[in-house]
């Protein structure tokens, strides 16, 4: 049987109590803020605007690369931090927060603050090749994969799967024949002796170190704590397993459906979230809203 999941009621109470509070917007891309098949976040766009028009800061938490996730940043004309690749990195753009608040020496790409958590792909990929001997699976990794191939799976352009490609702190597989799920639970084992973890998102499995979203998260949501010296109330939205430790880690939990129209099962059942009422980016601006109007 399934938790029960957040309700509105809850919410409000939450918000009416917290009303001086800075709320951000914590979201998972693919399949959440951006279509599945065609990565458009148009449907989105009135809850968009909305949270701009308030003060609510969207941040992205993706398993996208920086490469990916800056072309929606200026799409969507939002310059605030984000974190890629499963919780592997965290990107504070230049003017966000004095650095003496972060606590500890960071690095700076392009003019960003940048805070790693994650291993780094080439130890990524040393150890994948130790994976596929001991599981026996048919493991075929994105490094491995021609950017026709890349496309044909994500329905990404050309230009687009050389961007997916770029990884730095993960990297995506699929396993070509169908397992089971006692095979699955082994190769997740497999992953773990080696001192990894593995996530599961839209298209991909995911080969990690030990960061996950809901890590990355919690970091950036103490910064904005420190910063803005109030309370964070915290909203997170997502769609799947990869999006759990994101979800369990914020305020308000929220989910959209599947693109099936199904709600992923072991999102609702770990993190108790409001359901958005629709699809990828319809539930994200539908459940949004609602949100927004219990803010008065």
């Amino acid at each position: 049987m399934l938790k029960k999941t957040m309700v509105e009621k809850e919410i409000k109470k939450l918000l009416e109590k917290n009303w001086e509070a800075k709320i951000i917007i914590l979201t998972d891309l693919d399949a959440t803020l951006l279509d599945h098949n065609t990565y458009s976040f148009k449907p989105a766009l009135d809850a968009i605007n909305l949270a701009k028009s308030k003060g609510i800061d969207i941040i992205f938490v993706t398993s996208k690369t920086k490469a990916e996730t800056e072309l929606y940043r200026k799409s969507m004309d939002i310059n605030k931090p984000f974190i890629v690749e499963n919780g592997g990195a965290l990107y504070i753009p230049s003017g966000h927060f004095k650095k003496y608040l972060i606590g500890e020496p960071l690095g700076i790409v392009n003019g960003m603050l940048v805070k790693i958590f994650g291993l780094r792909r080439d130890e990524l990929l040393d150890i994948m090749v130790d994976i596929k001997t001991v599981s026996r699976l048919k493991i075929n990794n994105m490094a491995e994969m021609s950017i026709d191939e890349i496309s044909a799976i994500t329905f990404l352009s050309q230009d687009e799967s050389e961007l997916a490609r770029m990884r730095e702190y993960s990297e995506p597989f699929i396993i070509q024949n169908k397992i089971s799920d006692s095979e699955e639970v082994d190769l997740i084992n497999i992953i773990k002796s080696k001192g990894l973890n593995v996530t599961k998102g839209g298209r991909f499995y995911h080969l990690m170190g030990e960061n996950d979203k809901g890590k990355a998260a919690l970091y950036l949501i103490e910064i904005y704590r420190k910063f803005h010296k109030c309370k964070i109330i915290s909203i997170g939205i997502g769609d799947s397993k990869n999006d759990i430790p994101l979800l369990k880690n914020v305020d308000i939990p929220i989910a959209v459906q599947r693109p099936e129209g199904e709600y992923n099962s072991n999102l609702i059942e770990e993190t108790s979230p409001f359901l958005s009422g629709g699809i990828g980016p319809f539930g994200w601006n539908k459940g949004l809203l609602k949100i927004f109007s219990l803010l008065n």
